[in-house]
């Protein structure tokens, strides 16, 4: 089958009969995802005002962080299991897959920690889900939300769970809350494995008026605190794999209400939909708009040439992205340990320098560094430079990182939605701009293979007009990319600031 004509011998795309279809229909879709969006940000604001310690925080450094006055003093430890948590192969593989840039002691698949509490059995009361308090001095705990009911071992010593705390006490989503007392120090002994710290109930809301200490910053970056020589998944020592440890902080996010999650969910959906569309009709515009000569008129006339080529990547890409986040949300456990995983890329991984810009406050060296990673990085790199033999070997790249930020942007925790009402405009932009890289690099293998199947001069005007498309895409998802990251550096260094 003959390949569509060169840019100075197709007609225009907008020829013919069919009308010029217009933008507010896409920039109505957007409004009302990004309306939906802060809906659900009302209702779990309201709803939180509520929640007992929903913004709880747990800091367990080993008395580096200076306590606020009323912070309870708590110690941890990791608990020991016979079996593995449910996603645990996976969360190794993840890992193995990453490469060693977290440091030797970051492990995906660390347990529950259980935590002592000096507190008064009382104030435990409002966090009870279901089941009962725990006996002073008793080998009991309450499970957080994510956190097994199954007995587990600490310090040697069986434990029995015995309750569940409420779904938003923040820093206990997967660990287990203990009444502290006197009779439990036999099952935190001073071994190396036992961290000290505090908690506070309003602590994820006060950490801009706390005071860390001198190496707060240094620490917090470094994030764990050895607990060598933990058992394995059987019991066994592990000697072949680093040891485990214990985060030093821990809350800040619970799971949010089923409302909220649906309709921030409802909210993506819409502004992604509505974004592809005006990306569409503007691209097609432009394709009837544009001189022939002009730099970005090939790629354009190649979307409107191409259109099943183009709502099948928006389709495959966006299918792949929507599959993940609900799979992330039908897996919650999972879900928020990968999220450790995501987090840790940006503070001890490969992308800890984009971490350190947004850190700095600078608007231009947040901008900077997000561009720098998302363009020359993951758009030119992986995916243009990847697919030029021509093999479209960028796709699958953009592919990986679609199911990567499903699982990441899933909004089943409370303050995505409230994050998503800004954010949600920089992630459209970023996903257009991929999926025009992996429909151009597409195009440019099916355009060079027709190439070099025609003799001669038609053979050659191929050519040429293949390599002005991939030129003119590597330029203009450079402009839109641009965009998204002034923007994303923008929003989030302001809120940032105007919350501390």
């Amino acid at each position: 089958m003959d390949s569509p004509l060169p840019v100075d011998k197709a007609p225009p795309a907008g020829t013919g009969t069919r009308p010029r279809r217009g933008l507010f229909t896409p920039a109505a879709l957007v409004a009302a995802g990004v309306l939906a969006l802060a809906a659900a940000s009302i209702v779990e604001e309201r709803w939180l005002g509520n929640e007992p310690w929903h913004a709880g925080m747990v800091i367990l450094d080993d008395g580096a962080s200076p306590p606020p006055p009323d912070a309870l003093a708590v110690r941890a430890r990791l608990v020991t299991r016979d079996a593995p948590a449910p996603g645990d192969a996976l969360l190794k593989a993840a890992q193995k897959a990453a490469g060693n840039q977290f440091g030797p002691h970051f492990r995906l698949d660390t347990p529950e920690v259980a935590i002592a509490v000096a507190m008064p059995p009382g104030d435990a009361a409002p966090l009870l889900a279901s089941g009962r308090l725990p006996k002073p001095g008793a080998r009991e705990a309450l499970a957080g939300d994510l956190a097994r009911d199954e007995p587990f071992t600490l310090g040697g010593e069986p434990f029995e769970v015995v309750g569940r705390l409420r779904t938003n006490v923040g820093g206990f989503v997967f660990s287990y809350l203990l009444v502290d007392h006197p009779g439990l120090d036999t099952a935190f002994p001073d071994d190396g494995r036992t961290v000290t710290g505090w908690a506070h109930p309003q602590g994820a809301a006060r950490l801009g008026e706390m005071e860390w200490g001198d190496n707060g910053e240094e620490e917090w970056a470094e994030g764990w605190e050895t607990a060598a020589d933990m058992e394995g998944e059987n019991g066994e020592t592990l000697e072949e794999e680093e040891p485990l440890s214990i985060p030093e902080w821990q809350g800040g996010q619970t799971r949010t209400l089923p409302l909220v999650l649906w309709t921030a969910l409802l909210g993506v959906i819409l502004t992604a939909a509505g974004g592809a569309m005006l990306h569409t009709r503007l691209c097609l515009r432009w394709a009837e708009d544009l001189a022939p000569d002009n730099f970005f008129a090939p790629l354009f006339r190649e979307v409107a040439l191409r259109p099943r080529l183009w709502r099948g990547m928006h389709l495959a890409l966006y299918g792949v992205m929507f599959y993940a986040m609900m799979a992330a949300i039908s897996q919650p456990l999972f879900n928020h340990r990968m999220l450790a995983f995501v987090s840790a890329m940006f503070t001890e991984g490969g992308l800890d320098h984009v971490g350190e810009a947004y850190a700095s406050g600078s608007i231009l060296q947040a901008a900077w560094a997000t561009w720098k990673n998302n363009y020359l990085t993951q758009t030119v790199l992986w995916t243009f430079l990847l697919s030029v033999f021509p093999v479209a070997l960028g796709v699958l790249k953009t592919a990986a990182s679609f199911l990567l930020a499903g699982v990441a942007m899933a909004p089943l925790w409370t303050g995505t939605a409230s994050m998503y009402v800004f954010h949600v405009i920089t992630m459209v932009l970023e996903f257009e701009a991929y999926i025009m890289a992996s429909f151009v690099v597409v195009a440019w293998a099916i355009r060079i293979f027709q190439a070099g199947r025609k003799p001669g001069p038609v053979g050659k005007m191929e050519f040429h007009w293949a390599v002005r498309i991939f030129g003119g895409a590597i330029l203009a998802t450079g402009i839109l990319l641009a965009v998204a990251a002034f923007y994303e550096a923008a929003t989030l260094v302001t809120l940032t600031a105007a919350l501390q």
